[in-house]
């Protein structure tokens, strides 16, 4: 209603280029809106001009409609709420391009949007949804001098949205009381994945502080998602750019890299190992009833197993050695006096014709 006219209407302004401007958007007597129902004509004109070029003064006919409309009309009413998601992924985005083109003011102003942000988010926590505070965590952790911020959304991450029996974050908090979007997904859509992101986050809090709480969360998505991920790994980029920002993370050498290792307490004195190692061609695992875990007292090894494993003989050798070759997993449990929170295993690695140092593989270890 704010933006159409009648044909009376515009003929009612008295303007020399009324029949001009009439002409040119094709307004009609009886009005060319149709009424979506009956398909009859309304008496309501939207403005469809015929060409590019309008036989009038541009300007001048601006200026006489918007007069028009403010002395005639009722403006609609502006949605003024704050979308947070939008703002905070808005956020990140000035932080790095601040950063890279060296930018103070464009630093400032995500400044100034975070400020925003996490106001909105501390005023409306039990109505934010995942996405809100992700992608704040997400720009905090990329700005300097937010760690409060991070440390705050982290706990609202773990109260409000983490399923601590299955894994993920769902999507709404309990109190939305929204069934229908109280959804845990990982594909990218319009935007990029709450959870990628989120495993991204954990992942990075692990390396800046060393602390394996983080890391618990994010293998935790990392392994909740990854039958889903690997179905359609095309949708999944987010949660594949946190994949491969923890295998950066991991002291890899050419031709034996570090695709996934988690160590866990069973028990006072009981660890559990589980590795995941891609081998390049002419490299192989080789196979002992134990592996050493480096400044761990007292190990004894309960089980291990490599799989797969099979049999060949090797030039530095006599003997039939056993070993394993490309995606090769080491799973086994030990018992030890002590265990810490991290532990470093020794992998040995060879070829055909030469043994190499061990490969180092550290393993936060989880509760």
């Amino acid at each position: 209603q704010y933006y159409m006219v009648t044909y009376d209407e515009v003929h009612q302004l008295g303007h020399d280029d009324c029949k001009a401007w009439c002409d040119y958007f094709q307004l009609t007597p009886s009005g060319n809106m149709l009424d979506e129902a009956t398909g009859q004509p309304t008496g309501l004109n939207i403005f469809h001009p015929i060409s590019d070029a309008p036989p009038f003064d541009w300007e001048n006919f601006r200026q006489t409609l918007s007069t028009f409309r403010q002395t005639h009309r009722e403006a609609p009413m502006k949605d003024r709420s704050l979308v947070i998601s939008a703002n905070a992924w808005l956020a990140k985005g000035l932080y790095l391009a601040g950063a890279v083109f060296s930018r103070e003011d464009w630093q400032a102003k995500a400044d100034d949007l975070m400020d925003v942000v996490m106001t909105e988010i501390r005023a409306n926590l039990e109505t934010v949804y995942l996405d809100d505070v992700v992608y704040a965590l997400s720009a905090a952790l990329v700005g300097t001098g937010r760690s409060d911020d991070q440390q705050f959304l982290w706990h609202v991450l773990m109260d409000q949205f983490y399923d601590d029996a299955q894994g993920g974050l769902w999507y709404s908090q309990v109190a939305h009381r929204t069934p229908m979007s109280r959804i845990k997904d990982i594909n990218d859509r319009a935007e990029p994945s709450p959870n990628g992101v989120f495993m991204d986050c954990a992942i990075q809090l692990y390396q800046c502080t060393n602390n394996v709480v983080y890391i618990d969360k994010g293998l935790s998505v990392m392994r909740a998602f990854m039958s889903t991920a690997m179905q359609s790994p095309s949708g999944c980029e987010t949660y594949w750019f946190a994949v491969h920002r923890y295998w950066l993370a991991q002291q890899s050498v050419p031709y034996c890299s570090v695709q996934l290792g988690v160590a866990q307490r069973l028990g006072e004195d009981v660890l559990s190992i589980q590795v995941d190692l891609q081998l390049a061609e002419g490299y192989y695992l080789i196979h002992s009833t134990h592996f050493v875990i480096r400044d761990l007292q007292g190990v004894e090894w309960l089980q291990c197993q490599v799989d797969p494993v099979k049999s060949r003989r090797m030039d530095w050798s006599s003997d039939i050695i056993s070993c394993a070759t490309g995606n090769v997993r080491i799973q086994g449990r030990c018992r030890a006096s002590t265990i810490p929170d991290q532990v470093v295993l020794e992998v040995p690695v060879c070829s055909d014709v030469a043994c190499f140092d061990p490969v180092l593989v550290s393993l936060p270890v989880l509760n």
